[in-house]
């Protein structure tokens, strides 16, 4: 980062060193080029032998400033410039928004005839990690998704589900640094606990099932930060999980794959 942060300010400060040098040689040229006050025509002959060697002096006096100048202005630049991609703890939160991708999987293990709709669901999610370096960082994700309620319908039966489903997971992610703005990718592993309570009728049939299964999760987002300490993010992710249920119908199968998809919003603190 120390590279780019020289790359983004040598064009100002050579300005500054340039007009340090010149302003410097300007004035010592007007005052070794100026008539004595009693010679106004610059009559009194030749100046003294010695004022090369002043005019030398001073040049490097110019070439000295100018240099301390640019090295001063430089290092506090250095010194005022936030390193977005330090090494370091962060923790946040924010808002969740899912979807279900296992509508299908649920109509398909139903007898013929029978229509599903599940409706997508607010939740909440966690996070606490470490920024390893630039590019990558270690995390530990906790997703927290509303009940998420299933209806299934044909002529004669109607069933009532409601699944609730919580996820923590550890992640590994790959950063793209761009400045303030940070891509990144994801993917971690771990475990999923899920609770589903369903009723049919008219024959009431009332079941629940509690389970802790593995997971996985896969994703892409972005970090930006809008302080050297505070991060706005977003993220899109898959989580996938090995859930099994078992219909409560008579005539209906198993489903193997209760994944949803979900978007992540919320607010990071780095230290």
């Amino acid at each position: 980062m120390v590279s780019d942060s020289l790359i983004q300010i040598d064009p100002t400060f050579e300005k500054i060193s340039r007009g340090a040098a010149i302003a410097l040689e300007t004035a010592f040229s007007d005052a070794h080029d100026r008539p004595h006050p009693s010679d106004p025509l610059g009559s009194a002959g030749p100046q003294p032998k010695n004022s090369n060697m002043l005019r030398l002096i001073y040049s490097r006096s110019t070439m000295v400033f100018a240099a301390l100048t640019w090295l001063v202005c430089a290092g506090s630049a250095q010194a005022q410039a936030p390193d977005y991609s330090r090494a370091g703890f962060y923790i946040g939160g924010g808002f969740s928004y899912a979807t279900d991708l296992y509508e299908d999987e649920i109509e398909g293990a139903l007898p013929s005839g029978f229509k599903v709709d599940i409706d997508d669901n607010f939740g909440a999610n966690a996070r606490a990690g470490f920024r390893i370096s630039s590019f990558f960082a270690l995390e530990l994700q906790y997703d927290w998704i509303d009940t998420y309620d299933i209806t299934a319908t044909d002529a004669d039966v109607s069933g009532q589900s409601a699944i609730d489903v919580q996820t923590l997971t550890a992640n590994v992610k790959l950063y793209l640094p761009i400045q303030r703005f940070h891509p990144y990718m994801l993917a971690g592993i771990g475990y999923q606990r899920y609770q589903i309570e369903t009723s049919s009728s008219p024959e009431t049939v009332r079941l629940k099932n509690l389970d802790y299964v593995f997971a996985g999760r896969l994703g892409l987002g972005f970090d930006v930060y809008l302080t050297d300490h505070v991060l706005f993010y977003a993220e899109g992710a898959a989580v996938l999980s090995d859930a099994t249920v078992n219909v409560p119908l008579e005539g209906a199968g198993e489903v193997d794959n209760l994944f949803y998809a979900g978007l992540n919003t919320g607010f990071l603190w780095r230290f």
